[in-house]
Order: C-alpha cells, then structure tokens, then sequence
C-alpha cells in the first residue's frame, strides 16, 4: 500500500491515513519502522503535530497516540543502542530499565552534543536519526570539554519529566511537568546545571 501511496500521490493522505488508522488495531506489530519512516517522511514528526504538520490531524487520537510510541520507542532505542553504549560503553541496564515504561512514555525529546551535530554529516546512522527529529530535537552547545560529547534524552511519563545523559557520572533527573526549571521546547541549550536540580534516580538497580 505504501507503493500505491507512490503511485498515486493524489490520494496519498488518505491512504497514509487509512495505514495508521489499521496499525492501531494490530496489538503487537512486528516491524513498523517502513511505515513510520514513510509518514515521517511525508507528514513530519508527530511531535510536530500541533505546530506546522496537518497530516497528523488526519488521525484520530488512538492512532496519533500509536504513531507517536513508535517514534518515543525508536529515541529510547536510538539514545542507548547509540549515543550510550556505542559511544560510552555504559551500563545497558539503563536502557532495561526504561522499556520497562515505554507504554507509560508519552513524550520524548533528543538533545544533541556538539560531537553527535558534528557526525551527522559523515556518519549514516547518526544523520538518520537527527534528520527523523528534525524539527523537535535540540542542541547542547556548553562551553565546557566535558560536555562535548554529552547527549541528553528527556521523557514524559504521566506528570513527570526525566532527563538522561548518554554519559556515566550523570544520574537521572526527575521533575514535575508543571514545575520545570527549564523550557523543554527550546531549540539550544548552553548549559546542564540547571537541569540537574531535583531528585535524582537510581536507574541502575
């Protein structure tokens, strides 16, 4: 169907929509990644939804919702699978723990270091995944050597928001959602300390 979507463009969104609205319904699908990819591809991000990409509008809520845990699913991955352990060889427990939630995450943002922009552009796995959160990602830019390489994940779970750092020595952060010391929507960040202000978790254990 993805091919009549081609062959057709026409009527495009409406098989697009059609696609979604039916994997909703499935409840374990074996591999999504070509139909998210697609709808990325043609509608943007889902995160994207209520800003410039009408095409999640389409959607009702369930298969927003659906759309949008494969793109919160594919950040977990792509944070630990990639910026973590390829990079920092760090404990993949980490990344355990966590799935543990995915069906509670209902929000995800990648924050950027310096070094994962500068790979982008000659590292194919790297520039796949900035360019899939294009749009919604951010970018650390501290002026300190330590942070050159510290990519940062944040989640929502329920009334919470989680920070994570791709480097060890970093714990987890915890905050309210209605509480936050920082804006989680802003494009550049300089500095880490006034993300690290409030309860820290123990994510190892």
């Amino acid at each position: 169907l993805i091919n009549l979507c081609q062959q057709k463009p026409s009527f495009e969104n409406e098989i697009l929509t059609h696609l979604l609205e039916k994997a909703a319904e499935v409840k374990k699908a074996d591999d999504v990644s070509i139909l998210r990819d697609y709808a990325i591809e043609k509608w943007g991000n889902p995160k994207l939804k209520f800003s410039r990409h009408g095409g999640w509008n389409r959607l009702t809520q369930r298969a927003y919702r659906n759309a949008l845990s494969w793109v919160n699913q594919q950040n977990l991955k792509d944070f630990f699978e990639l910026l973590v352990s390829r990079r920092h060889n760090a404990d993949k427990r980490r990344s355990g723990f966590w799935a543990k939630y995915l069906n509670q995450i209902i929000w995800t943002k990648l924050i950027f270091s310096k070094k994962t922009m500068d790979e982008s552009s000659r590292d194919d796995a790297i520039k796949e995944i900035v360019d899939r959160e294009e749009g919604t990602y951010g970018i650390l830019n501290a002026g300190y050597s330590d942070s050159y390489d510290l990519d940062i994940f944040m989640m929502q779970i329920r009334g919470y928001i989680i920070v994570e750092y791709s480097k060890t020595g970093n714990a987890a952060y915890l905050y309210e959602a209605t509480k936050l010391p920082f804006d989680v929507h802003k494009e550049e960040y300089y500095d880490v300390s006034y993300l690290k202000i409030k309860e820290q978790l123990d994510v190892d254990g």
